[in-house]
Order: C-alpha cells, then sequence, then structure tokens
C-alpha cells in the first residue's frame, strides 16, 4: 500500500508521462535516445578527454551507428526476434537472452557493423566506401582487435542484460541499454574512435611494377634496366644497319 500510494505522488507525474510516452512509441523513442546518446557519448570523448578538435567523420560514425543498428535493429533483435526465439520472462529464456546477445550478437551484428559504418564513413566517395577493399579493411581491423572489444563488451553486457530481460517492460529495454550503453560507447570511442587501417600499405616493387605497367611501350623510359638498355641498343643497331 506505501508503494502504490508513493506511485500515486504528484512529484512522479513527469515520470509516469513520460513512461506513457515511450509505451506509446516504442520504436521512436528508441531511435531518438540511442542517436542522441552514440553522438553525446563520442563527442564526451573527443572534447574532455582526448581534448581535440571535432572529428566530424567519427562522430557521424557514433550517431549513425546510434541511431541505425542500436536505435532499430537492436530494438528489433531485443523486442521481437528474442521473444519469438525465447518466449517468456522466467530463468531459462533470459539466461537464453542473454548468453545469445552476448556470445552471438555482438560478436556477429554489433561489431562488424560498427567497424564497416566507420571505415565506410571515412572513405571520400560513396564508390569508395561500397567497394570490397572497405570492408575487407574493416574486418582486418576488427580480427586485430576483437579479443580486447568482446572482454569489454562481456564485462557491461553480461550483468547489463541481466536487467535489460530480467527486469524490465519491453518498452523500457532500449533506454536502458541506451542509458548504459553511453558509458560503453564513451569506451568503444576512446579506444576505437581514431581511424586506424590495419591493411599493409603498397610495396615499392609493387609500386614499380604498376608504374612500369602504365607507361607506353616507346617512351624510351621502359629501358632503365641493363636488359633492357641492350635490348634498346640492339634494335637501333639492326634499324641502322637497314638503312645503311
Amino acid at each position: 500500500m506505501m508503494a502504490q500510494r508513493l506511485l500515486r505522488h504528484p512529484v512522479l507525474n513527469p515520470v509516469r508521462s513520460l513512461n506513457e510516452t515511450m509505451r506509446a512509441h516504442p520504436i521512436k523513442t528508441s531511435v531518438v535516445v540511442t542517436t542522441v546518446k552514440a553522438g553525446l557519448a563520442d563527442l564526451l570523448v573527443q572534447t574532455t578527454i582526448e581534448r581535440h578538435e571535432v572529428d566530424e567523420r567519427r562522430l557521424a560514425t557514433f550517431v549513425v551507428f546510434g541511431g541505425v543498428y542500436q536505435g532499430c535493429f537492436q530494438y528489433w533483435l531485443f523486442n521481437v526476434a528474442f521473444e519469438r526465439l525465447f518466449p517468456g520472462h522466467g530463468l531459462l529464456p533470459t539466461v537464453k537472452k542473454i548468453l545469445v546477445v552476448n556470445m552471438v550478437g555482438d560478436p556477429v551484428f554489433f561489431f562488424p557493423c560498427f567497424y564497416t559504418l566507420k571505415e565506410a564513413l571515412q572513405c571520400k566517395t560513396f564508390r569508395d566506401a561500397m567497394c570490397l577493399d572497405t570492408a575487407r579493411r574493416a574486418m582486418a581491423n576488427y580480427y586485430r582487435n576483437c579479443f580486447d572489444d568482446w572482454r569489454n563488451t562481456w564485462a557491461t553486457w553480461l550483468p547489463g542484460h541481466t536487467i535489460t530481460y530480467g527486469v524490465l517492460p519491453m518498452h523500457l529495454r532500449m533506454p536502458w541499454v541506451a542509458a548504459v550503453s553511453f558509458f560503453y560507447l564513451s569506451l568503444l570511442s576512446f579506444t576505437r574512435g581514431s581511424h586506424t587501417s590495419q591493411l599493409p600499405p603498397p610495396s615499392p616493387s609493387h609500386n614499380a611494377a604498376r608504374q612500369h605497367q602504365q607507361l607506353p611501350p616507346h617512351s624510351g623510359l621502359y629501358a632503365q634496366t641493363p636488359a633492357g638498355r641492350s635490348t634498346r641498343s640492339a634494335l637501333v643497331a639492326h634499324t641502322d644497319d637497314e638503312g645503311g
């Protein structure tokens, strides 16, 4: 009785109103909250921890990732797919949801999407962003960092999703995930926000071979090796003999 009277207290009217709004518009709430949260997390790291000018491409990576992946895809994954695969709120379905999202959802979906989007937004043209090399660079970065990334996400979300699936109603899951994810994305921004490509640059011999292939056959520049000079000399001598 005491708890019910406390919940009806006028001071909590804004909280009840906000809760009803989120219940009525769960998808909009998910997208707005996760987008703002992701952008603020990266902005906080760039301006207060790393203390440099705001990298707009990096900020765009987190904003788009927050709205599209977390706000849309994770809402569908958490509230639609998992409820069909593991219906109910008992101990066993809750444990299954926690294990699947940590052992499958994050390693297979979350990080590949993050690294690919991050690499694509570094490209100067849409065509470069859509090419296979962009995905290869993204997966190379993910492969290099995967064990540290998994350790950080499991340390956060194994306990975090215990509340997500074991306590909260569905319309409050994404706001809760967004609240915890603010600190997690701040960590992700600090550890993975800067752009570093892990593919080695082309070797000098590879560049020289490409330049050699692009030279016209009669430019005279191809005869830079002893074999090339001897071949050219023989051709010149043969031409002089015919002219004589």
